[in-house]
This record gives structure tokens, C-alpha cells and sequence, in this order.
């Protein structure tokens, strides 16, 4: 069941963004290969939270959880400790952005070798962005330990199956691929080495529209707007929450359900679309000269997805997860995931006049544990997977506020 929910934990859209526009400023670097003679190769993935994550190793020493994004055009690591430990050769430090006083840095690595499995590996000359420090917080986003992200370093070796069934990615030469009679075979705009998909959106007024969306695997929402026009389709029944994080802090926006979503011959029901306020459009790594905003594996994920960049195509299968009801968190919190030798967690917001705030619980509680298990980074997508769960289950927080002890219930609600 873990895998066939949706947990719609919206990636930090604004930062990454940013750090992919400053990502095409970096050197050139040679792309994965199979082994000769092998025409395709099969690597497993593991799913954490609805999101592909990738087993890399660097240099052959060490190993890293990279989430799969088909927007990030370079290799994103945000842990520097495991650069400097591989003894990195950094070409440059980069100036990401800035809030106040903090600025935020990056540093371009030049000999950044990464490999798949044991036969496949890029060449030694690979270049990685690596951040200063975890200005994105990916274990908060993932629910586990993950480094980093990557992207078209892979799309643009191989044609990419991705079964979400299985956990399973398989890589295909681009000359000896042939496209699947089993599944449907649709154009990708493919723009700065960006996909884009063409939809019909049918809204709660039931007004329809032709609208392109940028491919992002590597978020976990269904359909994100970025488009101001769009707010004016806003559901009447929807919720404000946490969007994304730029470097001015967190981004606020509205989440609610469409009538559909239509890819062609497939019509999904009742999605949860996201809507970006107007003010936050241009912090947020709008695609709004491109397309009108993403999708994510929310939508992804209920297919079995064929990315052809070579091609600009795309073959979807709907999978066994097609029909399962879209799902939103039921638990009324926020939390706020912190690490420097250990991960601690502590409740970053509680939504208004909600059962969460109504059991005692508040913002700045740190986590202990949760219906008697201890909170840690190895079972906190499990917790995050279980605000999916049917509504009305009883969940009970242990938290520490100040020197005291607290122990708050109350009842997972759907509020959407």
C-alpha cells in the first residue's frame, strides 16, 4: 500500500529552480554508458514518499541517495562533508542567492565520477554542483536520507523506463531502443533540456483548458499552477499551505481538486492541483514563458513512464495505482526536519482550528515519538506515510517543550 499512496509533500520548487538555472552554467561532462555490446540494464530504485531515488556511487568510494528529477539539468549533492572526504577538485564557488546577511554558496566540482551500478559509470571528467550546506533539506522532502538530486546526465545517455510497479528502472541505449505497442506514444516539447507535456484541464467550474506542464519526478505533488491567471479557477473548497522554500523563507499557496486531468486517452479523476499565490510566481522558478507549471509524480507515479529526450517522446501505461483516490496529509501539521551529526524533528506549523492544534500540540514541539516508536530518520517516511492512511486512525505525538514532557491525540482528518 506504501507505494500506491500519494504523500503531496511539495518539493522546495523555488530553490531548486535556482540552483538548476545556475546548474547550466557548469562544464560540460560525459554521460553514463552500458558496457559494450549490452543494449539496456535494469537498476532498481527505491520509492521514499512517492519519489525515485537512486542508489549512486561517487569516485567508487562512496555511496549516495539522488532523487530522479527530469528537470534538474546537472547533478545537485548537498552534503559537502562527502565531497571533501572524496577530495573533490573545485573548480569555482558560486553565489547562489541570499537572505538578509546569509548568502548561499555552491561550489563546482570538475571530477565528480559517478556510477549506476558496477558497469555503469560516467567517465572521470564529471561535473556536480555541490552546495555549502543542505539549503534544501531533501530528508524532510523524502522522508529518509538522501543527498541530492539527478537528472539529464541520465536522460541524455539513455532512454529511461521507469516502473513504478516494480521499483525498477531500466536504461536503454538510444539506437537500440523500440518503442512498446503496450503503451501510448505522445510528443514531449523538450526546451533548455526540459520535458513538457500537453494536458486538457477540466476545473471545478468545469471550464476546460489546453495547458503544457514541465515534467518534475522529482516532486511529489499532482499538478502545481504557476500561473497567476489560474488563481482565478481556485477551488471554492481548498486549503492554504506550504508550497516550497526560497531563500526568503517558506512560500505559501492553495491546494484543491480539479474535475480532471486528461493525458490524451487518460482521464484522471478528482487530482489535487496546487496553486502558487500571484506575489510568489516570480520566486519560485516559474516555467510561465515555457508552460504553466509541473507535474509531479503524483501524476507519474500511475503510470508505467517511457522518457525519450532523443525523440522527444513520451509512452505511458497506466499502471494498477491509475484509479486510487489522490490523498492529501491528514495530520494538520508541518514538520521541520534538522540535521548536523543527528536528524531532529519538531512541528514547523499546525493548520487553523484543526484536530492537531486542537489536541495541544505547538509549533516549535520537538518530536520524540510517535504511537510509541521512537522518531528517526530511518522510519519518518513511514509516519508521513501513515498521515495517508484512512481518515479517523488515532495518532499520539510524544514532544518536548522547553524541560516538559507532552503527550497529545486526536484523529487523522480529511480536510480535502
Amino acid at each position: 500500500m506504501k507505494n500506491k499512496r500519494i504523500l503531496q509533500l511539495f518539493q522546495l520548487v523555488a530553490l531548486i529552480s535556482i540552483l538548476s538555472s545556475y546548474s547550466q552554467r557548469l562544464h560540460a561532462q560525459f554521460g553514463f554508458s552500458l558496457p559494450e555490446g549490452e543494449k539496456s540494464i535494469d537498476i532498481p530504485f527505491q520509492n521514499f514518499n512517492n519519489l525515485i531515488v537512486l542508489e549512486v556511487t561517487l569516485k567508487n568510494k562512496v555511496a549516495v541517495n539522488l532523487i530522479l528529477d527530469t528537470s534538474i539539468e546537472h547533478t545537485i549533492l548537498t552534503e559537502k562533508a562527502i565531497g571533501d572526504f572524496l577530495n573533490f577538485r573545485y573548480a569555482r564557488k558560486m553565489k547562489l542567492g541570499q537572505n538578509g546577511d546569509q548568502v548561499y554558496y555552491g561550489h563546482v566540482a570538475v571530477d565528480a565520477k559517478m556510477s549506476l551500478s558496477d558497469s555503469v559509470s560516467t567517465g572521470d571528467v564529471s561535473s556536480m554542483l555541490v552546495l555549502e550546506t543542505d539549503y534544501l533539506n531533501l530528508a524532510g522532502l523524502a522522508g529518509s536520507k538522501v543527498h541530492g538530486l539527478i537528472g539529464y546526465d541520465i536522460f541524455k545517455s539513455f532512454v529511461v523506463e521507469v516502473d513504478h510497479t516494480k521499483n525498477v528502472l531500466t536504461l536503454y541505449k538510444p539506437e537500440s531502443f523500440s518503442p512498446p505497442k503496450s503503451h501510448l506514444e505522445l510528443p514531449m516539447d523538450i526546451i533548455d533540456r526540459k520535458p513538457y507535456i500537453s494536458t486538457e484541464i477540466v476545473f471545478e467550474s468545469w471550464e476546460s483548458r489546453k495547458m503544457k506542464f514541465i515534467l518534475k519526478s522529482g516532486a511529489s505533488h499532482a499538478v502545481f499552477f504557476e500561473d497567476d491567471s489560474i488563481e482565478y479557477f481556485l477551488p471554492y473548497r481548498n486549503l492554504e499551505v506550504p508550497i516550497g522554500q526560497s531563500f526568503g523563507g517558506e512560500l505559501l499557496g492553495h491546494i484543491g481538486r480539479l474535475r480532471s486531468l486528461n493525458i490524451d486517452e487518460f482521464a484522471l479523476q478528482d487530482p489535487l492541483a496546487t496553486f502558487s499565490k500571484p506575489e510568489h510566481i516570480d520566486q519560485s522558478g516559474s516555467t510561465k514563458k515555457a508552460g504553466d507549471g509541473s507535474m509531479g509524480q503524483g501524476i507519474l507515479s500511475r503510470f508505467s513512464v517511457i522518457y525519450d529526450f532523443h525523440r522527444a517522446k513520451i509512452y505511458l501505461r497506466k499502471n494498477n495505482s491509475f484509479d486510487n483516490l489522490f490523498e492529501y496529509d491528514m495530520s494538520g501539521i508541518s514538520i521541520a526536519v534538522s540535521h548536523s551529526q543527528d536528524y531532529s524533528f519538531s512541528i514547523k506549523s499546525l493548520r487553523k482550528e484543526s484536530p492537531a492544534q486542537k489536541s495541544g500540540l505547538q509549533v516549535g514541539d520537538i518530536i520524540e515519538s510517535i504511537n510509541g516508536d521512537p522518531l528517526t530518520i530511518d522510519n519518518y517516511g513511514e509516519f508521513l506515510n501513515l498521515f495517508l492512511t484512512r481518515e479517523g486512525k488515532k495518532v499520539t505525538f510524544v514532544v518536548k517543550r522547553g524541560s516538559e514532557i507532552t503527550e497529545c491525540s486526536y484523529r487523522l482528518t480529511r480536510f480535502i
